[in-house]
């Protein structure tokens, strides 16, 4: 039976049997919906078991370099009154930066030469 043959079959249902329909499409959402999980999940942890590598190496919201450790992220701007002020460009706007712009300063006063 095609999509547009259950929609048929559906519509000449009366309200009960709709409700008792509903109820167990709702199941199988929810268990269709795990499997599908599950077998995603079977599949890249494969993916990446082949691939020589262990989960954390791929799935990391930090860029990861080959030993293990986060990468860093090169420097972008710095506050020449502050050597500690630093900001990658990623991000949200530091504070010592916001306010400097805030204050008239553009953002590229403060970029790293060569950057």
């Amino acid at each position: 039976m095609d999509l547009n043959q259950l929609k048929k079959a559906i519509d000449s249902l009366d309200y009960p049997d709709i409700v008792a329909l509903r109820d167990f499409l709702d199941e199988q959402v929810v268990k269709k919906h795990d499997d599908h999980v599950r077998q995603v999940r079977e599949k890249v942890f494969s993916q990446i078991a082949q691939a020589g590598l262990k989960p954390e190496d791929v799935l990391t919201s930090k860029p990861v370099t080959a030993s293990g450790k986060a990468r860093k992220l090169p420097i972008l701007y710095a506050d020449p009154d502050n050597p500690k002020n630093v900001w990658s460009g990623r991000g949200k706007t530091p504070a010592w930066l916001q306010k400097k712009v805030d204050e008239g300063a553009s953002i590229e006063d403060f970029r790293v030469a060569g950057t």
